[in-house]
């Protein structure tokens, strides 16, 4: 009896360990996985890649933002040269992450400037989205019209 009741909680520590590091381990790729989706969707915002920054906006799901408002909110005169995640804090499924940017403005006559920010992610069934929820709807933006 006692090698049955040893062997059985043998079992559960293994089971146990082994399902902690496959946690770990799965917690790992869900912020590898976000990293890797900040670098795509600000590389886009780089090149004005809309079609990328639509994809990876949260709103794109539910409707509430078209691919006409992605490229009225994208078009403009501000120009992203450059960036770098300075720090990603996780809470649950969302982070905050906070970004340097170095933008251009046409109105300032090219002038470069420095901006420091707060993005905030969302995972949505299993895949991190830039969370635009609260972006106005272009519907008074002159595209709607």
């Amino acid at each position: 009896m006692q090698k049955n009741t040893l062997a059985l909680l043998v079992v559960i520590a293994v089971v146990t360990i082994s399902g902690y590091f496959l946690n770990v381990w799965h917690q790992g790729n869900v912020r590898k996985n976000l990293v890797e989706r900040i670098n795509q969707y600000w590389v886009a915002k780089q090149v004005n890649d809309v079609r990328t920054i639509y994809e990876m906006e949260s709103a794109k799901l539910d409707g509430t933002m078209t691919p006409s408002d992605a490229n009225y909110y994208n078009s403009g005169n501000v120009y992203v040269n450059s960036f770098e995640v300075e720090d990603i804090q996780y809470q649950d499924d969302s982070a905050i992450v906070t970004i340097n940017r170095q933008l251009t403005f046409d109105d300032l006559q090219g002038k470069e400037f420095s901006n420091r920010g707060e993005d905030r992610w969302i995972l949505i069934e299993g895949q991190w989205y830039h969370d635009s929820s609260k972006a106005p709807s272009a519907q008074g933006s002159p595209l709607s019209k």
